[in-house]
């Protein structure tokens, strides 16, 4: 999933799989209307990926996703601002610290690809 933001910090969901379309939007819908849920900010603000490796166990999540495990999200970055995030789930196996060394080439080739276009 690639998530877009906006200088005005409003998020839209801009490419994603094995999810319908009305439940991408009312996602997107609910993060702008009630401010994204605490580890998307933290993303933004630290500029750093956030992993949640029990999805379950996020209480400010507000759209049931019970078939992900974990969890974790890239920021994409132009100027020092947050522009994108990558986000990634996994629905067997969790996500641990480990994991991102290896994503992270992976999100920076989509940064430079972005970027470039």
């Amino acid at each position: 999933m690639l998530f877009r933001i906006s200088p005005q910090g409003k998020l839209r969901i801009e490419a994603w799989a094995n999810s319908s379309a009305s439940i991408i939007r009312s996602t997107e819908h609910s993060f702008n209307r009630e401010g994204l849920p605490k580890k998307l900010a933290d993303i933004v603000h630290t500029k750093k990926p956030v992993i949640i490796e029990d999805f379950r166990s996020m209480a400010d999540w507000r759209e049931p996703v019970p078939s992900t495990t974990s969890w974790a999200g890239f920021p994409i970055l132009l100027r020092g601002r947050v522009i994108a995030i990558v986000n990634v789930q996994a629905v067997e196996q969790r996500i641990g610290p480990e994991v991102v060394t290896v994503i992270e080439p992976v999100v920076s080739t989509i940064a430079l690809l972005i970027l470039r276009y």
